[in-house]
C-alpha cells in the first residue's frame, strides 16, 4: 500500500500563542499584560485595519470562567459575519491573524 505524505497542518498564531503560554509562564504573562507584542512573537500580524483595536487576554481560573459575548450593530442584531464567528467559537469578530 503507497504511503500519503501529507505535512501536518500549521497552526494558528493564535493557537500557536495559546499553547505556548500553557508552557511558558513568562510569555502568558507578556500577552496578558501586552497582547499585540506577544501574538508578534508567535509570527502573527494584526490586519491594519485592526491596528487601533484594543486586544485584552483574559484567563480563567478554577472558580472564573469568562463568557465572551460578539458586539452588536447599532440596531442591537449579529450581521452574517458576526453570526459565523460566534458559530465558529473562539475567533474575534472579522479579525484573523496573518502569519509575519
Amino acid at each position: 500500500m503507497a504511503e500519503i505524505n501529507q505535512a501536518p497542518a500549521k497552526a494558528s498564531p493564535l493557537s500557536r500563542a495559546i499553547e505556548r503560554a500553557s508552557t511558558d509562564p513568562d510569555f502568558r504573562k507578556r500577552l496578558i499584560a501586552d497582547p499585540k507584542a506577544a501574538l508578534a512573537e508567535v509570527g502573527a500580524v494584526i490586519p491594519e485595519k485592526f491596528a487601533d483595536v484594543t486586544l485584552k487576554v483574559v484567563e480563567n481560573t478554577p472558580t472564573t470562567i469568562h463568557i465572551v459575548l460578539p458586539a452588536t450593530h447599532a440596531d442591537g442584531d449579529l450581521d452574517d459575519a458576526a453570526l459565523g464567528g460566534v458559530a465558529g467559537g473562539v475567533r474575534p469578530l472579522g479579525m484573523e491573524l496573518e502569519e509575519a
